[in-house]
């Protein structure tokens, strides 16, 4: 009869050596985790956005846009088992999406926004009128200066013609 016995004991702790093996062979061993494929990328004038999931019905699938956010979730019996998320930019429309999903490819496209027409723009050659002679414009440093040291007579007020005592 044969009799295995195991090649190496220890009571001492597990090295590194030993959990970074244990964690290989978990990873290769274990039932794999399967995340569908996603493909992303721009096709005539519009992101094209193509998530493979074979065999679930179009009823486990979820799509949502919301504050310029692309969410693309897979949810079962158990519950959510995969999601996505994409911010667009602002050259997108979302409120033109579209979601299709035909034999397992969940493809999301969403179009780009109009360009705005090219349009001239008038030039105003009018000067700007000057503030009167003595009035100190509120935003001016003299006005700031003058509310920082508390002294009105900085400028901070308009200008009094002298007297004729």
């Amino acid at each position: 009869m044969l009799v295995q016995r195991p090649l190496y004991v220890t009571t001492a702790r597990p090295t590194p050596v030993d959990r970074a093996f244990t964690q290989l062979t978990r990873e290769i061993f274990s039932p794999a985790k399967r995340n569908p494929a996603v493909d992303a990328g721009w096709r005539d004038g519009a992101l094209v956005l193509t998530v493979d999931t074979p065999g679930l019905p179009a009823e486990a699938l979820d799509v949502e846009i919301t504050d310029r956010v692309l969410s693309v979730r897979v949810a079962e019996e158990g519950g959510e088992r995969w999601s996505r998320t994409v911010q667009l930019g602002s050259s997108l429309d979302p409120g033109r999406a579209e979601a299709r999903y035909v034999d397992g490819r969940l493809t999301v496209t969403i179009p780009e926004l109009p360009a705005p027409a090219a349009r001239r723009i008038a030039i105003d050659t009018t000067p700007v009128a000057a503030p009167p002679v003595g009035v100190v414009d509120a935003g001016s440093t003299e006005a700031i200066d003058a509310a920082a040291t508390g002294d009105p007579s900085d400028g901070a007020t308009e200008a009094t013609a002298p007297s004729a005592a």
